[in-house]
């Protein structure tokens, strides 16, 4: 039986290789999300559907349960060859690595540019390993990465409405 590897999973063992080990074998020793981990995860949920109006005609294709999970390749696939320019939330698989990607924008035939989401103030070095897996995913499967792109929050931004009443 081949199993396959995540991206979050090659993220984990990057951070911690044990909690991969654990998470294969033996889940249950896995401490648990805490209130903290979990209030990071919402926060980044919400930046990303801000950063999502950035590309006001892409396809959010995502999951609500397992089922949807394991038909998203598929659904991945069938978006991109009825003509989706944007995807939001597709994944992709080749041999036993498999990703979901935050953003991939069409550029042209089996050619796009690939956009992680992160509520981060910066780019960080582990997003380079982060873009570099779903890069080694894309190429596998024979598309042609034009560009990676970190999109962060800009913590310099002032809204020209600030200290204004309505």
């Amino acid at each position: 039986m081949s199993t396959q590897l995540s991206k979050s999973e090659y993220m984990m063992f990057l951070k911690q290789p044990a909690w991969l080990w654990l998470k294969k074998h033996d889940k249950a020793k896995l401490p648990p999300i805490d209130n903290n981990q979990q209030a990071i995860f919402d926060a980044g949920f919400l930046f990303e559907t801000y950063a999502e109006q950035l590309f006001p005609d892409g396809v959010k294709l995502g999951f609500d349960n397992y089922n949807e999970y394991l038909t998203l390749p598929e659904r991945t696939t069938r978006a991109l060859a009825g003509g989706a320019q944007t995807i939001f939330q597709g994944r992709f698989e080749h041999g036993r690595l498999t990703f979901i990607c935050d953003v991939i924008t069409m550029v042209g035939d089996k050619e796009l540019d690939l956009y992680e989401i992160k509520s981060s103030t910066k780019a960080k070095p582990e997003h380079e390993y982060d873009l570099a897996f779903q890069t080694v995913v894309l190429e596998g499967l024979g598309y042609t990465v034009r560009r990676v792109t970190v999109l962060h929050v800009d913590n310099t931004f002032v809204s020209p409405w600030r200290g204004q009443s309505w």
